[in-house]
């Protein structure tokens, strides 16, 4: 039996058919509820966290960052469109029109001290996209609890906000963006690098 049909077999009323089919149609409108959820939760963490902090917190519908004050070109961000080539990624993303990638990579590698405080915090050079030099996989544990790895898509990651959106964003908040904010010696590196 083909992959198609043992799916069709699922169903064994028009009613079963009709109730996917709505819920399917609805895809779409339940990832932005979830994502609104989070991006929620994530606003109150960054007010709280990023006054005085030398960063600007910046969300829409397919990105959450946080935003170098004074240095728009340069962001810790995770975009979700991106997860289809980098799986949970999250990245230091840069303006590759006002920096030059392979410039910033050398300079960020030259500096030891950066270079270790990224590494630590799970990021690695990566060349694949101009404006994300370096990136990370955010542990599948952030999403949800467990050892399954298999948390790979955004509807998958976005599941627990259904019932813990806080959580969620507290997770993210810690393995993404906290360890940037809390180091202020971070943002003096960055900004050194950049010039």
């Amino acid at each position: 039996m083909n992959e198609i049909e043992k799916v069709l077999s699922f169903f064994k009323t028009a009613e079963d058919w009709n109730s996917f089919v709505e819920l399917s149609n609805m895809k779409d409108m339940m990832v932005r509820e979830l994502k609104s959820r989070l991006l929620t939760e994530m606003r109150i963490i960054a007010e709280s966290n990023l006054s005085g902090a030398g960063w600007k917190y910046d969300a829409k519908d397919d990105y959450i960052s946080i935003v170098l004050q004074k240095h728009y070109s340069l962001s810790i961000c995770i975009e979700w469109s991106h997860w289809s080539w980098y799986k949970r990624g999250a990245g230091i993303w840069i303006n590759p029109s006002e920096i030059i990638p392979e410039k910033f990579i050398e300079e960020v590698n030259a500096n030891a001290d950066l270079k270790a405080f990224l590494t630590a915090n799970g990021f690695h050079e990566s060349r694949e996209n101009a404006w994300y030099p370096f990136m990370k996989t955010i542990p599948a544990t952030v999403f949800h609890d467990g050892n399954n790895d298999s948390c790979r898509l955004e509807e998958e990651c976005l599941f627990r906000a259904i019932q813990d959106a806080k959580g969620l964003a507290d997770n993210l908040w810690e393995e993404v963006f906290k360890p940037f904010v809390e180091n202020k010696n971070v943002i003096s590196m960055l900004v050194e690098v950049l010039q």
